[in-house]
Parts: structure tokens; C-alpha cells; sequence
């Protein structure tokens, strides 16, 4: 997948399909890669969402016990008495503790920048796509030519490799596991 060996297939005469191959491993290596990093994002997003939803609820929880009578509703409920002073004290904390720990997550990925990983990578692997099934119809000024459009390929997969290298994908090392191949 690296660089040379795109170059030693769009030059040597003895494979026709070789930088076509490179290319859809490419694509497959920079697609991979999405859905890795998408996944990671996802898991901290319903996280996320998960401790909203369980601060609510214990909120929610706690006025029920706390507030003494509904008189709108004809019902007079007890407060937290004095031996479940315990549960009112750990209710307190629990609510007190889920926006710090949803805030540092949040920081967390913020800081990783999941979701700009994925986009790079995301674009760049439909950009290949994109350039692999233009080589395969010679649509376009780059493929015409039949003679020259394995070496153009190669270079605009190279010119869209050295672009993603640029972006925030650079601190992320790809996932290799998952490329079809």
C-alpha cells in the first residue's frame, strides 16, 4: 500500500490490474479506518447520552421522594425519613458527579477529535472510490488517455494519500485488521 509500490505497479508492464488493486486496497484501508474511528466516537456519544438520561432519572427520582404532598393530586407521600438519609446523600452525589464525568468525556472527545478523523478519512476513501471507478470508465481528462491512465491513477491516489496526511488523520495510526485483501 505504500507509495512505491503504487509507483513500481502503474510503471511495470507485467500486471495490468495492479494499480487497481493497490487502489481498492486503498479505499478499503482508509474505509476501515472510518468505521474504527466511528465507532470509537459513537461509544462516547451514547455514553454521553446514557449519563444524561440516568442524571434525569435520579433527579426526577429525588423530587419524587423529597417533595412531601401532592395536593393537585389528592396523594401525600412521605419524605425521605431519617434512616434513608443514606440514599438521599448518595442520590445527591450520584446527580452531583454525572455532569463532571459527562463534561470530562465530552473533553475527551473533543480532544482525539473523533469526529474530524472520520471525515477525513470518510472523504478520502469516497475520493478514491470516486477516482477508481472514473479509471474504470475513462471518465474524466485524467483517464482518457489509454496509454497513461494506470500512471495518472497512481498519481492521483498518491496526490489524495499525501492530502489525508495533511489533515488531523495524521495522529491516527490506520486499522490494517479490517482491509479486505
Amino acid at each position: 500500500l505504500c507509495n512505491r509500490r503504487l509507483n513500481t505497479a502503474a510503471t511495470s508492464g507485467s500486471s495490468r490490474d495492479a494499480v487497481l488493486y493497490a487502489a481498492w486496497k486503498r479505499f478499503g484501508l482508509y474505509r476501515a479506518t472510518s468505521q474504527h474511528i466511528n465507532g470509537h466516537w459513537m461509544r462516547y456519544e451514547y455514553l454521553i447520552m446514557s449519563l444524561g438520561l440516568l442524571g434525569t432519572v435520579l433527579v426526577t427520582l429525588d423530587v419524587e421522594l423529597t417533595v412531601p404532598t401532592r395536593p393537585w393530586a389528592g396523594v401525600t407521600l412521605a419524605p425521605y425519613s431519617s434512616d434513608t438519609y443514606s440514599i438521599k446523600t448518595i442520590f445527591t452525589m450520584i446527580i452531583s458527579i454525572i455532569p463532571a464525568v459527562q463534561t470530562m468525556l465530552t473533553s475527551l472527545k473533543n480532544q482525539y477529535g473523533y469526529g474530524t478523523k472520520w471525515t477525513a478519512f470518510k472523504l478520502y476513501a469516497e475520493s478514491v472510490r470516486k477516482e477508481i471507478y472514473m479509471y474504470r470508465t475513462g471518465v474524466g481528462d485524467n483517464y482518457r488517455n489509454a496509454k497513461f491512465k494506470r500512471q495518472k491513477l497512481a498519481q492521483v491516489i498518491k496526490s489524495l494519500t499525501t492530502k489525508l496526511y495533511k489533515t488531523e488523520a495524521q495522529k491516527i495510526s490506520m486499522n490494517t485488521e479490517k482491509v479486505p485483501g
